[in-house]
């Protein structure tokens, strides 16, 4: 694994995701989308909205996973702005669990978003690369259960927790 991925797992479990590595079971009732691109200096996802990307898959559900390949990791902002061509409608650059002191000072945590943050790293292997098929899918079956999970236990609109 290379010197920015390990970069980028280190400062996310910093930054409070649970990160795994290759294959994992995605929590029941989860919210599943892919990143565009990691940040390594600060373990951000960057979750940019498209049809097949909705906002509410990452901002409704309780638990959120993100897929991210490590290819796509850079090394900090200046360099996930330089990459991108054109932005989304969206976008979405995501440092931990949701977590507020707007009260009193008091830290909440999960309360604009997901309390617990998974991101799970995708290797890319040769026959990825050389395909441009780079879906893990044992997480892509799950996925399938966990959003109709999601959207079933949450609604389409956003009701307070």
């Amino acid at each position: 694994m290379s010197e920015l991925v390990e970069k980028f797992a280190r400062e996310a479990e910093a930054a409070g995701f649970i990160v795994h590595r290759g294959d994992t079971e995605v929590p029941a009732n989860a919210g599943l989308s892919r990143a565009t691109y990691g940040v390594a200096s600060t373990g951000s996802v960057a979750l940019f909205a498209s049809p097949d990307e909705p906002r509410s898959r990452h901002l409704l559900p309780d638990v959120h996973v993100t897929l991210l390949r490590e290819s796509d990791i850079v090394p900090d902002l200046a360099a996930l702005f330089a990459a991108v061509s054109r932005l989304p409608s969206a976008l979405a650059i995501v440092t931990g669990p949701s977590r507020s002191a707007d009260i009193e000072q008091h830290l909440i945590v999960g309360i604009h978003g997901p309390a617990e943050v998974h991101i799970v790293l995708e290797p890319v292997s040769v026959t990825d690369a050389d395909s441009q098929t780079r879906s893990n899918p044992k997480v892509e079956q799950r996925s399938v259960i966990a959003m109709t999970s999601s959207v079933t236990q949450h609604g389409s609109d956003v009701s307070p927790r």
